[in-house]
């Protein structure tokens, strides 16, 4: 893809006036947080009477590159407009590509891997403006649909961001709730502090409990298996946007679990057990890993390719893990 489509985005936020595209679902987003199950309502009001958590959401409307979700010493979330735009975009993407993979899906030919289609460049195109907000703030393009528009896709993928937004949130309500006398060790170590092993491991273990609490508090016991397809889609999409916005193909993290460890512990978690929510979620994780390698590791997804189709999810979903696993060397 050529500079120029991207590039013609990029304006500084002092010579324009921009009505962010994201602004009219902020309403939505912090209503996502508030509706929850009844265990996890009475919990975070019972933080905030102890002054754990001000639940009010704070998002940044500023035109500047993607900073992610955090809980701030405040005591509130605090989101970023820019990277909620990313969020949205990855959502839609990955609909459109699961859809599109889906459809020439069958069973006795096995598992293929993502084939070049118009289609499909249409949604690269998005994910490329998307990932690229990591580096430079730019405007929506019009080659990709607003949230306002009436479009079933549109409709869906503003189901499944708010999902994905929702758990995000809890993650960071976690760490406010679970870890409020951990804050100077957290900002000591993300300055570039020394920190021991043993500091270093409490790090790790907190973002565990945030991934473990985040989870179990999207479902209620009256969830039917759709809208439990959907949270679980919602958490697994909230890990694998998070890989495009790396900066090589190493997932290895030192202050956090492992990526690919974190989405495989959200698979396994998975309460998902009827068709065809099952099949699409094995899509889901198997599109969003192949994007991954095909942009951080060309030649990675190529050796995938030359070993396809493959006969189970379960194959391709092994090779996928073993090339992310070989990429952290």
């Amino acid at each position: 893809m050529s500079n120029s489509i991207l590039d013609s985005g990029a304006i500084s936020d002092q010579t324009i006036e921009y009505d962010s595209p994201i602004k009219p679902l902020y309403d939505s987003i912090i209503e996502a947080f508030e509706d929850s199950n009844e265990p996890t309502r009475s919990r975070i009001k019972d933080a905030g009477k102890h002054g754990l958590i001000n639940s009010a959401i704070f998002i940044d409307p500023s035109s500047n590159p993607i900073s992610t979700p955090r809980a701030h010493s405040s005591k509130e979330i605090q989101l970023q407009d820019t990277y909620l735009s990313y969020l949205w975009a990855y959502c839609y993407s990955m609909i459109g590509i699961q859809e599109v993979t889906f459809d020439y899906y069958k069973p006795e030919d096995g598992i293929a891997l993502l084939e070049a289609s118009e289609r499909l460049k249409q949604l690269q195109l998005t994910l490329d403006w998307g990932s690229c907000l990591n580096d430079l703030w730019r405007i929506w393009p019009d080659f990709i649909p607003q949230p306002t528009s009436e479009s079933d896709q549109v409709k869906l993928t503003n189901e499944l961001f708010l999902h994905t937004i929702r758990y995000l949130m809890y993650h960071e309500a976690a760490h406010l709730i679970l870890h409020s006398n951990s804050f100077d060790l957290a900002a000591g170590i993300k300055s570039g502090a020394l920190a021991s092993n043993e500091d270093l491991r409490r790090f790790t273990m907190m973002e565990i409990q945030a991934d473990e609490f985040a989870y179990n508090s999207l479902f209620g016991a009256s969830d039917n298996e759709a809208l439990k397809y959907m949270k679980t889609l919602g958490a697994i999409i909230a890990h694998l946007s998070s890989f495009l916005l790396l900066r090589s193909s190493n997932t290895r993290s030192r202050l956090h679990p492992d990526m690919d460890k974190r989405l495989r512990s959200v698979m396994l978690k998975a309460n998902v057990n009827t068709e065809p929510f099952v099949t699409y979620l094995h899509f889901t994780i198997i599109v969003g890993l192949q994007v991954f390698l095909n942009k951080h590791s060309p030649e990675h997804y190529a050796r995938l390719v030359a070993n396809g189709p493959y006969d189970t999810f379960d194959e391709l979903e092994r090779d996928l893990f073993q090339i992310i696993e070989e990429l952290k060397s």
